[in-house]
């Protein structure tokens, strides 16, 4: 099976998805392979939280970021006592991309 067939509302296909036969759990399996982007049926890039955050291999090394700026890097500055409006103008993103990336961040944080 290819992945992509359950972008397509293919779920059927997802009882079978090894050769030996082993059952997947379709309501697990359909949200997070609908956070993947994929491109003539490869993954290219995965959302872990929103449609803001993303991790791409050929951007920032694959790390979470938002716009190409890392997420971290976002937090960091934040932590240093930097205003979300700074932020956001310094990099140019918009607020709600700012707080998206530490919404994600403190996520991180907390399932550690």
């Amino acid at each position: 099976m290819k992945a992509s067939e359950l972008v397509e509302g293919e779920t059927e296909h997802l009882t079978a998805l090894t050769q030996g036969g082993q059952r997947a759990l379709e309501p697990v399996l359909r949200t997070y392979l609908t956070r993947i982007d994929w491109e003539e049926g490869w993954p290219v890039q995965w959302h872990p939280r929103d449609r803001v955050v993303l991790q791409n291999p050929e951007i920032a090394f694959g790390l979470p970021n938002v716009s190409g700026v890392r997420t971290e890097v976002i937090r960091g500055r934040f932590e240093a006592d930097e205003s979300v409006d700074f932020i956001a103008d310094d990099f140019g993103l918009s607020q709600d991309d700012v707080q998206a990336a530490l919404r994600y961040e403190f996520w991180l944080r907390s399932a550690a």
